[in-house]
């Protein structure tokens, strides 16, 4: 219960004095393995871990750094891995990580951008059916980088397929096929979205703070309706 201390009443001094030593990693690991309700553990995920959604019955799927990953939920087990990093082999200090994702409202694609302008666009495999050892991987589908684009983006699901990014007071639309749709201003900072019918109902702050809705023909402020 005290992993890194001896706990009181068992020594009259300072157990370390007589060599005492806190419990392993292994000890550790172990008695959280065997608590009530863990069914397993990692050790050895980054701290940057960002888990995103559940992806069909068994898959959790997560983003690190530069990095998509899909965790088995059941054992724990890393199903596969596919890195967005232009060069994976660059220095980690040019490095772009991932720093939002949205899930095509369509069909099963995964966007991800970074705070230097550049979208992905990876297609999602289906479940993995029982028996098949080697799970099937991601497919990327493209790959934009957007000119003089830089800053913090939100990604939002688009209602009939295809994603929006908003960043630099702006927003860009693109299809899942990674064509412009359009672009309006945008001055304010999206907190928070919701697909409704055919469209997607955003809350934002910032100078045009209020609720914004993406339809079809585009970007606009909800008017609200009178009952």
């Amino acid at each position: 219960h005290t992993p890194g201390d001896p706990g009181p009443g068992y020594w009259s001094h300072d157990p370390r004095r007589s060599g005492w030593l806190a419990p392993s990693q292994t000890i550790s690991t172990w008695r959280i393995a065997v608590s009530p309700g863990v069914m397993w553990q990692r050790s050895d995920l980054s701290p940057t871990l960002q888990g995103l959604a559940l992806w069909q019955p068994n898959t959790l799927i997560a983003v690190s750094e530069a990095d998509i990953l899909a965790y088995n939920v059941q054992d724990g087990a890393l199903q596969w891995r596919v890195s967005t990093a232009q060069d994976p082999d660059e220095d980690e200090e040019n490095l772009s990580p991932i720093a939002t994702t949205a899930f095509d409202a369509q069909e099963s694609i995964l966007y991800t951008a970074d705070r230097r302008g550049r979208i992905t666009a990876h297609m999602l495999p289906a479940a993995t059916p029982e028996g098949v050892l080697e799970p099937a991987q991601p497919q990327p589908l493209w790959d934009l980088q957007l000119h003089n684009v830089r800053g913090t983006p939100t990604l939002i699901p688009l209602p009939t397929g295809g994603v929006a990014l908003a960043v630099q007071e702006r927003m860009i639309a693109l299809s899942s096929v990674g064509g412009l749709l359009w672009r309006q201003p945008f001055d304010a900072r999206a907190v928070d979205w919701h697909l409704w019918q055919d469209s997607v109902m955003i809350s934002a702050s910032g100078e045009d703070a209020g609720l914004w809705q993406i339809t079809p023909q585009g970007l606009l402020r909800w008017q609200g309706r009178d009952n």
